[in-house]
């Protein structure tokens, strides 16, 4: 069981040191945005439909999530109250 946690635990940091670091969504690739995460920024992919989405702001940086990918807009799940990416119309 320890062995699994440390694999998990090694993997999750090899992610998040494999994304590159941003000061703004200009220096990520085209279908990434600059995501704030805790003492960094990271490069991540546009969100997809169906996932957790920011509202696309003037300061180029978000948090937690990245705005929605061409072709979906960024609203409120009725259900949950959270943002989520839905086709837009």
């Amino acid at each position: 069981m320890m062995k699994l946690l440390a694999l998990v635990c090694f993997a999750l940091v090899a992610k998040t040191f494999a994304q590159a670091r941003c000061g703004s969504s200009k220096q990520c690739a085209r279908e990434e945005c600059c995501v704030s995460l805790p003492y960094t920024s990271r490069c991540t992919p546009l969100a997809q439909n169906g996932s957790a989405c920011s509202l696309r702001n003037d300061l180029d940086i978000y948090e937690n999530n990245c705005p929605c990918t061409r072709g979906f807009a960024c609203r409120e799940n009725r259900d949950s109250s959270q943002m989520i990416c839905v086709p837009e119309a």
